[in-house]
């Protein structure tokens, strides 16, 4: 009898150690998720982070004073509460947070944090969420310095944030990359290298650093044993690779990796493959002429576009755009609000009055540029040649395979037309626009009608086209959740079987 007891015991704890290997979800929590990245990162500096790769390794390798859930809803991240008091934020840390080294987190690694990504020196592409604590727009513009911003550390394990003017956004602020915390004395043996290499990133979040090969491509992270948070990663870590071969859809289906990016044509072919999907239109495509242009001569060639010409030439994936801010984005159907209409008589007359005014009463010699993706080659080249029959405006056609060449083309200024992608890597509509050098963080309450309204009334931008991501993942991926902004996606809440 004793000899049957001992052994139903043993039974009891293999079923046991199973079940902590497997889960009663039927995962594996000792699973790697494989992780095929559209493209590298260049800094994983939370407070220069600004491409969705860099903003992705940065929401799941740190962990701010709040953070957001599996259901998006945000949480305490660091902390153990905070109070809202007369303009002032005082959170308090948990004692029990720690560095990837085992150092501890502080207060002070916020106070530090908020002033790099203030000072205009550091150039922070976010920098701006945090422009309405007492005395950021000052040191933002230069005029004072960082050291001057609202925040202080009250102890090591109390953070005191106050406020020039009430931000209800703020809290979802904090969630994001340019808000997570660094460690000063670290940083400062980086010696400017900062967030460039596994040795100079030190992190709080779920998982640790533990490869990043630039030149073979290859990061590596791993459940961080020293996070005591409560978002302990139901995996054990996440392979991230990056190629360029184009067969996401074939390594996916011989489930060589579990999540990648694939192109909409492939759509289909993913879905007969039995794996899951998800998409959302985070792609505007723009056209953008610059001011060295007159406002006639913009608007002429704004106006002159005719939309339903170019419509069937657009590829699977892609719909014409109506508004600046796709629905996924704005929570609100904005499509037509402030767009302008085709209007070819108009837009002649105005083309005509332009051209008398410019030198030698002609149109000089001008080349349109556009960034090279084939599925907008034809939709250019409809575009151009409306301009040409209806206008007379010959314009010379530049594909361009750098994004990065045309953005300094555009922030050169003068005569340039430009049609471009923007890609929505914040769900925070201000910042969206801040890429098209719009600045609305002064601004008490955000009305994104009268923002669309305004900026297309300038005839400096319109929308053309709306462009879908997928993403195909495995089926033995639970609770897999993708939203637009801050990454997209967070590891940790992922289990695979």
């Amino acid at each position: 009898m004793k000899q049957c007891q001992n052994r139903i015991i043993l039974l009891l704890l293999v079923v046991c150690l199973l079940a902590a290997s497997v889960g009663c979800g039927g995962y594996n929590s000792k699973a790697i998720i494989y992780y095929e990245l559209p493209k590298p990162p260049l800094t994983l500096d939370p407070q220069l982070a600004s491409e969705d790769a860099e903003l992705l390794l940065v929401r799941n390798l740190f962990e701010g004073l709040l953070r957001r859930d599996e259901n998006g809803e945000i949480v305490n991240g660091v902390i153990t509460g905070y109070e809202y008091d007369n303009k002032v934020y005082t959170f308090h840390l948990s004692e029990s947070v720690k560095w990837s080294d085992g150092t501890p987190l502080t207060a002070d690694d916020f106070v530090f944090a908020f002033r790099r990504a203030v000072d205009p020196a550091t150039k922070a592409p976010y920098a701006n969420k945090l422009s309405k604590i007492l005395n950021a727009e000052m040191i933002l513009s230069g005029a004072v310095a960082a050291e001057n911003l609202g925040v202080k550390a009250k102890d090591d394990v109390t953070l005191c944030i106050t406020m020039a003017q009430h931000d209800n956004e703020f809290p979802a602020k904090l969630t994001t990359s340019v808000c997570m915390p660094c460690h000063r004395a670290f940083f400062e043996t980086c010696e400017g290298q900062y967030g460039l290499s596994k040795d100079t990133i030190m992190t709080n979040g779920s998982y640790r650093l533990a490869k990043w090969n630039k030149e073979d491509f290859g990061i590596r992270l791993y459940r961080n044993d020293r996070y005591f948070g409560q978002f302990i990663p139901n995996n054990a870590g996440v392979f991230l690779s990056c190629n360029d071969s184009g067969n996401n859809l074939e390594l996916l289906s011989k489930s060589s990796v579990d999540i990648a990016y694939i192109p909409v044509s492939d759509l289909q072919k993913a879905t007969t493959a039995g794996l899951m999907t998800a998409q959302t239109d985070n792609i505007v495509w723009v056209l953008q002429i610059g001011d060295g242009f007159s406002y006639d001569f913009r608007r002429s060639l704004i106006l002159c576009i005719n939309r339903s010409l170019y419509a069937g030439d657009l590829g699977i994936g892609f719909n014409i755009a109506y508004t600046l801010f796709p629905t996924s984005m704005a929570g609100q159907d904005l499509e037509h609000v402030g767009m302008p209409a085709y209007d070819a008589e108009t837009s002649k007359a105005l083309f005509d009055t332009a051209v008398s005014a410019m030198p030698d009463k002609k149109l000089p010699a001008t080349t349109l540029i556009y960034y090279n993706d084939p599925a907008m080659a034809k939709p250019v080249s409809d575009i151009v040649g409306h301009w040409q029959s209806n206008l007379g405006a010959y314009l010379n056609i530049q594909p361009i395979n750098s994004l990065a060449e045309i953005q300094n083309t555009i922030a050169k200024g003068g005569q340039f037309i430009a049609i471009y992608p923007l890609y929505i890597t914040d769900s925070d509509p201000t910042a969206f626009v801040a890429q098209l050098g719009y600045d609305f963080s002064k601004t008490a309450t955000i009305n994104l009608a009268s923002v669309q309204t305004q900026i297309l009334s300038e005839y400096r931008i319109v929308p053309l086209a709306l462009q879908n991501s997928v993403l195909a993942y495995s089926p033995d991926l639970k609770t897999f959740k993708y939203t637009i902004g801050n990454g997209m996606i967070d590891f940790c809440t992922i289990k695979k079987k």
